[in-house]
C-alpha cells in the first residue's frame, strides 16, 4: 500500500492590500487641506482707508485680541483715486460675528499729545486691528475704515453717556474723564448738533458707571483754573493729566428731589468750570440787541450778563455796522438773557412780557468794568432811577434793549455841561468884581492905616495881654484870702470851744445864770405882791399898809 497524501486545497480570502491606505490617506489629507482652505477663506470683506501705508497684500494680517483672524489679500486704489481699498479674507468664525457698526483701522507706531502706541509694530510691521461691533445687522460688503484709532476697543465694561455744550474748548478724543481726581473714562467722540451746539460721547468704566446720576454734573477742566477774588488769588488743578491735555470731570451735588438712575446714552449739560454746576442750565434763551452810544472797548462774545451780582445771561456777538443814512458806525451787541435765573419763569412768551413790563418801569442795560486789570467789561441791567419811557422796536428781527450811558460817560457829560454854564456866565464882571474886592481887602489888612483890620488886631492882642497877666496874678492873690480865711477859721474854732465851755452843766456860769434866774423869779414875785396891794390899798405908799 502506498502511502498516498491526498491533497489540499488553499483558498486565498480577497483582503485589502496596505497599497490602498496611500490613496485613502491622501484622499483625507487633501479633503482636510481643502477643508481648511474653505474654511480660512471665510468671508471676504472690503475695506477703505485714506493711505495704505504699511498694508502689503499677503502680508499684513486682520487681528482681533492679539488673534490672527483674516489676512489682506489686495490692495487698490479706488475708482476716484481718492482712497485706498483693502481686500480681506476673514476667518469664517470671525466672519459670522462681524456687525455693521465693526469698526477698522490701521496699527502702526503712533505718538500723539495725548498717547504713544503701536510700538510693537516697529518690528513685526503694521497690522489691521477691528471691533465686532453690537448692532443687530449685518455687516457689509464694503466697509469706511478709521483714520485714528477709536479710544474704546469694545473690551472695557462701563457705559456710554452724551454732553451738551457751546463749545469744544480744550477737549479732544481721548482727553480723561476725572471723578475726585480719578480717571474713570475718556472722551469717544464729539459731533455737533441741529442745535448748533456741541455733542460730546463719554464713556466711564465699570464700577464707576453707576456714579453717574440724575444729580449728576459735568464741567470742563482746563488744566489749571486760576481766579481772583477779594480772599485773594486760587488756583486749582485737577491733575497732572488734565492740566497736559485737558479733559472732563463729574460729581454729584445735593438736591432736594429724590436721586434717579439714567440709562445709557443719557444727555448732560456740560457746564463751563466747577463753580457754575450749582446753577441750572437755562432752556429759554431770549435774544435782545443792545445798542450803546460809547465806545465797548473791553466787552467781547461770552461776556457776563449781571442783575444785582447774578449771572442772568451774556453777550453772543459784537460787531461793526454801518449806517449808509446817517454815515456812522453802529456798534450793536447781540445778547441772550435767562429768564428763570430772574425766576420769570419757562414759558418763554410769558416771560418776554414780563421784561417788557419790567423795561417800561426802568429796568436799563450799562457797561460796568469786570475786571479792572484786564480791563474786561460786563453788561449790567437794572433799574434806572427817572429813567424815560422808550417804545420798543425791532432791529434786523430783534427786539432793542434800551441802555444807558456808562457812569464815566455820565461823569463827562456833567463836566460838559457844567463847562457850558461857564462859557455863558459874566466871566469877565466877576473877575472885575474880585478885583475891587481884593483892593478892600488890601485897604483893610494895610498895617500903616489906623482903621485897618491889622491895627486894630494889635490893640485888641494888647489889651488880651494885659488882661492875660492879670488874670496871671490872680493866683497869688487867691492864696493869700485863703491864707487868711484859714486863720480867721481857726480863731472861730477856738471861741466856740471857749463858748462850748462856758455853757457846759457844771461851769461857774452856768450855776450863776440858775442863781440870777431865782433871784429874778423872787424880785418878780415881791412885785406882784407889791402891785396887788396897790391895788387895794392906793394909799398904802403914803399911809402905810393896814
Amino acid at each position: 500500500m502506498s502511502d498516498v497524501v491526498p491533497a489540499r486545497v488553499i483558498r486565498r480570502s480577497r483582503q485589502w492590500s496596505l497599497v490602498w491606505l496611500v490613496p485613502v490617506v491622501a484622499l483625507i489629507i487633501a479633503g482636510y487641506i481643502g477643508y481648511e482652505a474653505w474654511r480660512s477663506q471665510g468671508q471676504t470683506l472690503e475695506v477703505e482707508f485714506a493711505t495704505a501705508t504699511g498694508i502689503e497684500a499677503g502680508k499684513t494680517r486682520v487681528r482681533y485680541k492679539d488673534v490672527d483672524v483674516g489676512k489682506v489679500t489686495q490692495v487698490s486704489l479706488s475708482d476716484h483715486l481718492d482712497h485706498v481699498r483693502v481686500r480681506i479674507a476673514m476667518d469664517r468664525t470671525i466672519a459670522k460675528q462681524l456687525r455693521q457698526d465693526a469698526r477698522f483701522w490701521v496699527v502702526r507706531p503712533r505718538v500723539t499729545t495725548r498717547t504713544i502706541s503701536g510700538l510693537s509694530t516697529l518690528l513685526s510691521g503694521a497690522y489691521i486691528a477691528l471691533t465686532p461691533g453690537e448692532s443687530s445687522e449685518a455687516l457689509d460688503r464694503i466697509v469706511q475704515g478709521l483714520d485714528e484709532p477709536p479710544t474704546l476697543s469694545g473690551a472695557s465694561d462701563g457705559r456710554q453717556f452724551w454732553l451738551s455744550a457751546d463749545r469744544l474748548g480744550s477737549m479732544d478724543v481721548g482727553s480723561p474723564v476725572f471723578y475726585r481726581g480719578i480717571a474713570v473714562g475718556e472722551v469717544v467722540s464729539y459731533t455737533l448738533g441741529k442745535d448748533d451746539r456741541m455733542r460730546i460721547q463719554v464713556f466711564v468704566r465699570s464700577p464707576y458707571d453707576r456714579l453717574v446720576r440724575s444729580e449728576t454734573r459735568f464741567w470742563n477742566v482746563n488744566g489749571i483754573d486760576i481766579k481772583m477774588s477779594s480772599d485773594g488769588v486760587r488756583a486749582q488743578m485737577e491733575s497732572l493729566l488734565s492740566f497736559m491735555q485737558g479733559g472732563l470731570a463729574f460729581e454729584n451735588i445735593l438736591q432736594l428731589d429724590a436721586e434717579q438712575p439714567v440709562q445709557e446714552g443719557h444727555l448732560f449739560a456740560l457746564y463751563p468750570d466747577k463753580d457754575s454746576i450749582t446753577q441750572d442750565t437755562p432752556s429759554v434763551r431770549l435774544s435782545y440787541l443792545m445798542l450803546f452810544t460809547g465806545s465797548v472797548a473791553g466787552l467781547s462774545n461770552g461776556a457776563r450778563i449781571e442783575h444785582k451780582g447774578l449771572e442772568v445771561g451774556r453777550v453772543l456777538d459784537v460787531r461793526a455796522r454801518f449806517d449808509e443814512h446817517q454815515l456812522t458806525v453802529e456798534l450793536p451787541v447781540l445778547v441772550e438773557l435767562w429768564p428763570e435765573r430772574l425766576a420769570l419763569g419757562r414759558d418763554a412768551e410769558q416771560t418776554r412780557k414780563l421784561l417788557t413790563a419790567m423795561i417800561h418801569k426802568g429796568l436799563r442795560a450799562q457797561l460796568k468794568p469786570a475786571n479792572l486789570l484786564t480791563g474786561q467789561m460786563l453788561i449790567d441791567i437794572d433799574y434806572q432811577e427817572k429813567a424815560p419811557e422808550v417804545a420798543l422796536v425791532q432791529d434786523h428781527g430783534y427786539v432793542v434793549f434800551p441802555t444807558v450811558q456808562t457812569d464815566m460817560e455820565q461823569i463827562m457829560h456833567r463836566m460838559g455841561s457844567v463847562m457850558a454854564q461857564l462859557e455863558k456866565a459874566p466871566i469877565q464882571d466877576t473877575i472885575h468884581e474880585l478885583h475891587q474886592t481884593a483892593k478892600g481887602l488890601h485897604r483893610m489888612l494895610d498895617s500903616k492905616q489906623d482903621s485897618s483890620v491889622l491895627r486894630q488886631t494889635e490893640v485888641l492882642l494888647k489889651q488880651v495881654n494885659t488882661t492875660l497877666s492879670k488874670v496871671q496874678s490872680m493866683p497869688t492873690q487867691v492864696n493869700d484870702t485863703l491864707a487868711q480865711t484859714q486863720t480867721t477859721l481857726q480863731m472861730l474854732n477856738k471861741t466856740l470851744a471857749t463858748t462850748d465851755k462856758a455853757l457846759s452843766d457844771d461851769s461857774l456860769l452856768q450855776h450863776d445864770m440858775r442863781t440870777l434866774m431865782q433871784e429874778v423869779a423872787r424880785a418878780a414875785g415881791a412885785i406882784e405882791t407889791l402891785a396887788d396891794t396897790l391895788q387895794r390899798q392906793p394909799n398904802a405908799v403914803i399911809f402905810g399898809k393896814e
